[in-house]
C-alpha cells in the first residue's frame, strides 16, 4: 500500500513510463538489467519512489492491454506502444527516459 502525501518525483514518472513502454515491447532482459543497475537506484532512491513507479507501470500496461481487449484485438502491441509514447509525451513534456 502506498502512502504518498504529494506527487511523485519527475524521475519516478520517467522510469515508470519507460519501463511500461519496454514491457509492452517485451524487452524483459533490458528491464531486468536496468532494475539491477546503479542508474535505477539513482533515479528511484527510496522504497516509496520504487513502489510508486511499479504502481504506475502496472496501471499503464494493464490499461493498454484492457484497451486492446476492449477493441477486440484491432490494435497490435506496437500500436499500444505508440499510444503509450503519446501519453508519455503529454505527461513528461520532453523529459523522456530511454534505456
Amino acid at each position: 500500500m502506498l502512502s504518498r502525501l504529494g506527487r511523485p518525483e519527475l524521475d519516478t514518472y520517467r522510469v515508470a513510463c519507460e519501463l511500461a513502454r519496454e514491457e509492452m515491447l517485451r524487452e524483459y532482459e533490458l528491464i531486468d538489467r536496468f532494475c539491477r543497475s546503479d542508474e535505477y537506484r539513482r533515479l528511484l532512491p527510496n522504497e516509496l519512489e520504487q513502489q510508486t513507479a511499479h504502481f504506475i507501470i502496472r496501471y499503464l500496461v494493464d490499461s493498454a492491454l484492457a484497451f486492446q481487449e476492449h477493441a477486440q484485438g484491432k490494435f497490435r502491441r506496437r500500436d499500444l506502444v505508440t499510444l503509450m509514447e503519446k501519453v508519455e509525451d503529454r505527461l513528461l513534456r520532453g523529459y523522456r527516459l530511454r534505456l
